[in-house]
């Protein structure tokens, strides 16, 4: 789960840099970018979101998830720079 949120973390970034005319654009974009993603990482929709269900019904789970998640996307940031 922390690779899939931090690679969605990385699309949503991606994707609001690109400065599309309307919210419309922007969601049919990220919309094709988030599937051909879920099919890179080997997942379905539904998993994700059945996954990201139950860490939302289990809160102290999700946290040390997240946290995980935004050590990840600091370590790529460092990376980047």
């Amino acid at each position: 789960m922390v690779k899939v949120m931090t690679e969605i973390h990385l699309l949503e970034s991606k994707i609001s840099n690109l400065y599309l005319a309307d919210g419309d654009s922007i969601q049919v974009v990220y919309d094709h970018y988030e599937k051909l993603l879920f099919q890179d990482l080997g997942i379905t929709q539904d998993q994700y979101e059945r996954s990201f269900n139950y860490y939302v019904d289990n809160p102290n789970e999700f946290e040390k998830i997240y946290t995980t998640v935004v050590d990840s996307l600091m370590e790529k940031e460092k990376r980047f720079k």
